[in-house]
């Protein structure tokens, strides 16, 4: 017999989850991304100050390297930025994102026409190839927080439709073991 994760039980309750996440996500996008930023900064600076703490107690033993304060105080400040200005480091990440996609397509330019310049019969891949990675790295660049919460809505849509996918196995399983 077919067993859903663990048990019965268990893919109901965690259908019935990725259902609630997947709702907050399709309808909450903006306090989403701002609640990954709190937790990601709080992450970040818990570890900045854990990390700045062991840099003051290996310095009263002469053993602190000053790299490790740095790094240490940096996590922190990087910390302290996601936490208080959310949108701020949302828009960083996608324009990062955004324009490594527009090296990657850039880069793939030569390879792309010397495939079409053979005539090689899968040139249209190395096309999508190219194009795909150039004009989702200019929509980054030019519109990140918009396509950031896009990105997030279309998660929770995919999360519902797990967990509707998830329950209605669970149901029909047990409807035809009945």
């Amino acid at each position: 017999m077919l067993k859903f994760f663990w048990t019965k039980s268990t893919s109901v309750w965690m259908a019935l989850v990725y259902i609630l996440l997947g709702g907050i996500l399709l309808f909450f996008p903006s306090m989403s991304a701002s609640l990954f930023c709190w937790g990601i900064g709080g992450m970040l600076l818990v570890y900045g100050v854990i990390h700045l703490f062991r840099y003051w107690q290996a310095k009263k033993q002469a053993d602190a390297a000053d790299g490790e304060m740095v790094i240490a105080l940096l996590l922190a400040i990087l910390g302290l930025l996601c936490i208080s200005v959310p949108r701020f480091f949302l828009s960083i990440l996608p324009f990062m994102l955004g324009l490594l996609l527009l090296l990657l397509g850039i880069f793939r330019v030569p390879l792309m026409l010397d495939v079409f310049q053979r005539k090689t019969p899968q040139r249209w891949f190395f096309l999508g190839g190219t194009l795909i990675p150039l004009i989702l790295g200019i929509v980054l660049l030019f519109n990140p927080f918009k396509l950031v919460t896009g990105l997030i809505s279309f998660f929770g849509v995919c999360l519902i439709i797990s967990g509707v996918l998830d329950l209605s196995g669970v149901l029909s399983e047990k409807r035809h073991h009945s």
